[in-house]
């Protein structure tokens, strides 16, 4: 019928649902005036859900109201509560252990960092569990749409399982990552998964989050590798604002991605033609690159260094003809590519 909304709509975000968390202060109001109260899905959708943003499939929105949506589907069709189903078929079979659905579980006797958060509009921060604030409500409030609290530890296992293809069908998960649309940052968002514009056809799904507590975890096809940070400090980093923090949980994570990518170990491939390996800098690299093999090396054994980008494709070569070479990158767009000389290789990220 005319105005209706899907499944897909509500996990990718077409739905034109009103945003209650973020876009009706009435609700984070409320919770400030009963900071203990733990709420409902009736309770949220019937007093704090506006008038919609646009209609169905017209356009792209983030709102929370999808998820809390999607949480009141698992119960009518499963007759459980949400959060146990998300326990039955998810944390317990993906066995993460640190992952529990708070306040409607307890995380028992394993530690649980404390946030700080500016409570009295200073500009500061206080310890809102050592203040004896109450915290249940709060995330009463985000229920569905990101009440999970968890390590860096689970969610680095959560994303490799879900997104190395262990947990769902192939057809449903290449569903989530190809049935998306560009959000308003420029990334992509498919059914409840992100992939963001980090570095040129360097592949990525997975998503972030921010209730106070902040987390951003990826998964990498490429690398088969998952990374994720949190921060217990709720505030950003603004570099025109020295009250807030010098690094927020972004900047920690380029900065390890970075890392990744800028030192993962030379490897040989094959049968070894070269008796050394080499080392490259500087990494990132703007204009040149230099290259150092480790080892003196024969010159009448002809080496070659190979340039190509995440996607195999010969970008540049050249013959090695001393111990130290230069290689023009300044024609490359920005991006990870990977060297090869022999049979050793290593990767290097451009950025103009």
């Amino acid at each position: 019928m005319a105005g209706s909304i899907t499944v897909r709509q509500l996990l990718n975000h077409r739905s034109g649902l009103n945003d209650y968390l973020n876009e009706n202060t009435a609700s984070t109001d409320a919770w400030s005036n009963d900071p203990s109260h733990i709420w409902t899905f009736d309770e949220i959708l019937n007093g704090y859900v506006l008038a919609p943003n646009f209609a169905p499939d017209a356009s792209w929105s983030y709102s929370n109201t999808n998820f809390v949506l999607a949480g009141v589907l698992i119960e009518d069709l499963t007759g459980q509560p949400w959060q146990e189903v998300v326990r039955e078929k998810v944390i317990a079979p993906l066995g993460l252990s640190h992952t529990f659905v708070y306040p409607f579980e307890t995380p028992g006797e394993q530690p649980l960092a404390h946030v700080f958060a500016d409570l009295l509009g200073t500009g500061g921060v206080q310890d809102v569990q050592g203040l004896g604030f109450p915290d249940e409500g709060f995330f009463s409030l985000a229920t569905s749409a990101g009440c999970l609290i968890t390590t860096p530890e689970d969610l680095t296992k959560f994303m490799e399982r879900v997104f190395g293809g262990h947990l769902l069908q192939p057809a449903t998960l290449a569903e989530m990552q190809t049935d998306y649309m560009q959000n308003s940052d420029n990334g992509l968002y498919g059914l409840g998964t992100a992939s963001f514009p980090i570095l040129p056809n360097f592949d990525n799904w997975g998503h972030d989050g921010d209730l106070i507590y902040k987390s951003v975890a990826l998964y990498f096809p490429s690398e088969n590798m998952s990374l994720a940070v949190q921060q217990n400090d709720g505030r950003n980093h603004d570099p025109s604002d020295p009250a807030t923090p010098s690094h927020d949980v972004y900047d920690v994570f380029a900065t390890l991605l970075l890392a990744y990518l800028n030192y993962a170990p030379i490897s040989a491939i094959g049968e070894v033609e070269l008796e050394t390996g080499f080392s490259v800098y500087p990494n990132p690299v703007t204009e040149t690159l230099h290259l150092v093999l480790d080892k003196k090396w024969d010159p009448s054994s002809p080496l070659e260094v190979v340039l190509t980008d995440m996607s195999g494709k010969m970008v540049s070569r050249q013959l090695v003809k001393n111990d130290t070479e230069k290689i023009d990158t300044g024609n490359l767009p920005s991006g990870i590519y990977q060297v090869r000389v022999g049979s050793y290789a290593t990767k290097v990220v451009v950025i103009k």
